[in-house]
């Protein structure tokens, strides 16, 4: 298309004269070549693209977009890291012949774009899955099936938040961690009310922010604040489930075009989980597994998902 519109260009300059038609159609055919090559590069560039594990094999290391916040994922003071998550995709990598695994620690809203613009091979942070985002990258099947849980200090609380409705009638302050898949979820059930909602880099923060009474209630994984509060002890308590709370598949994910690291990956998984390594995992890191959680495929999740 691009050549069309410099060819009819450079006709009108051909008007003047045959030495300058025979330049023009010079140039012309000179502008189709490289346009050519442009495209050959291009083409070239999207096979060495999907050619992505092999690459890996040759250095021998993967590097991954992970989020602080255990049991899922965190990064250790010496660079390791730790959480079921990178444990299980560790292991994966391991037996693809990609021993390594180097991390970079952002929030859940930096992940996709950091992975789109090729800061990281893949997410190997414990990412929900909503079918906004299965719009932009391509999910393993499920790797866990969390259900939300909201936290709050009984001493400034008038009462425990019964649900996500109950919290939003009340006009409640709500902290939620930065980027994540609840946020839009929330911002809807809030609309009905007055209350606010405030965003914390971290499982940390999030719960420092309730602590110190900037917010009344928190939302997140059940799990991650009851580990924060083994961790760390504290003076609040966590209601779970909640009965209008939401079901959140969440597991590794990948650039689309990455196809034969994802189609590798997903053969790995599927290994392990019929091996019982996959419940294991989950299960050391204290999840509750319901009959079927770890059958889910990632099509199945992204289709189902109510985010």
């Amino acid at each position: 298309m691009v050549e069309i519109t410099i060819g009819a260009t450079l006709g009108d300059d051909n008007s003047t004269g045959g030495m300058s038609m025979g330049r023009g159609w010079a140039r012309q055919l000179s502008l189709v070549s490289l346009g050519l090559l442009a495209l050959a590069l291009s083409a070239s560039g999207a096979s060495a693209h999907n050619d992505l594990l092999e690459r890996l094999r040759k250095e021998g290391t993967i590097k991954v977009g992970i989020v602080n916040g255990l049991p899922y994922s965190i990064m250790n003071p010496d660079g390791t890291l730790g959480g079921f998550t990178p444990k299980i995709v560790g292991m994966i990598m391991t037996n693809l012949g990609v021993p390594k695994m180097e991390g970079v620690a952002v929030t859940y809203g930096a992940l996709i774009p950091g992975l789109s613009a090729g800061r990281w091979d893949m997410i190997a942070g414990s990412l929900s899955i909503s079918k906004a985002r299965c719009a932009q990258v391509t999910y393993s099947d499920p790797t866990l099936i969390d259900r939300s849980a909201v936290a709050y200090v009984p001493a400034d609380l008038s009462g425990p938040p019964k649900s996500i409705k109950d919290i939003a009638q009340r006009n409640l302050r709500v902290g939620l961690l930065t980027g994540t898949v609840t946020l839009p979820f929330m911002q809807e059930q809030m609309a009905i009310g007055k209350g606010t909602i405030t965003q914390y880099p971290d499982t940390g923060t999030l719960v420092d922010g309730l602590t110190s009474k900037r917010v009344d209630v928190v939302f997140s994984g059940s799990i991650s604040l009851r580990d924060m509060k083994t961790l760390r002890g504290g003076n609040y308590e966590i209601v779970y489930p909640l009965p209008d709370g939401d079901k959140r598949g969440s597991a590794p994910a990948f650039r689309p075009v990455d196809t034969d690291l994802i189609d590798a990956f997903q053969a790995e998984l599927r290994k392990l989980k019929k091996s019982g390594e996959i419940e294991k995992i989950v299960r050391d890191a204290g999840f509750d597994l319901q009959p079927g959680d770890l059958d889910i495929t990632n099509e199945q999740a992204c289709a189902e998902s109510i985010l």
